[in-house]
């Protein structure tokens, strides 16, 4: 009879576990002391997370880069005739003012840097060869990410 519950207890816990660690769960959360800390998940391939369920503050001129980007690239999507070379070059051209501007500190300027290392890959290749359309999605899709997780 005691196996009976202790097994009953055994499987009720692992039920709720095998639910709590899914991928894709909206929060993770650790307990600290009295204190819960949550940070929102968003499911990414660089492992953004959320300031407590917000976006992470950011200076101007990140933001202004980052959007600038953003219409650089649309621009060449929609059948600009800028070279493939100057795509790249007007995208380092923005990365390098998002680093010459760099005032940010702790967890927000650590996000931000689990932003930029992958694009900074993706400007490289850009820069270095022709660019096929998935590349171009990639970096769209990756842009976007920025609006998710910074204002």
């Amino acid at each position: 009879m005691k196996r009976k519950r202790i097994f009953i207890i055994w499987m009720v816990g692992m039920g709720l576990l095998s639910v709590a660690c899914k991928p894709g769960n909206e929060h993770a959360a650790s307990k600290t002391g009295q204190q819960v800390h949550t940070k929102t998940i968003i499911d990414n391939s660089v492992g953004l997370i959320l300031n407590d369920g917000n976006k992470w503050q950011v200076n101007t001129e990140t933001t202004t880069a980052i959007k600038n980007m953003n219409q650089i690239v649309a621009a060449y999507v929609a059948g600009s005739e800028l070279p493939v070379t100057q795509l790249g070059g007007a995208l380092q051209q923005e990365l390098n003012i998002i680093f010459e501007n760099c005032s940010m500190k702790g967890e927000a300027h650590d996000q931000l840097h689990n932003f930029l290392l992958p694009l900074i890959d993706k400007v490289e290749e850009i820069q270095e060869q022709e660019i096929a359309d998935s590349q171009l999605t990639e970096l769209q899709e990756h842009l976007a990410l920025y609006g998710m997780f910074f204002n």
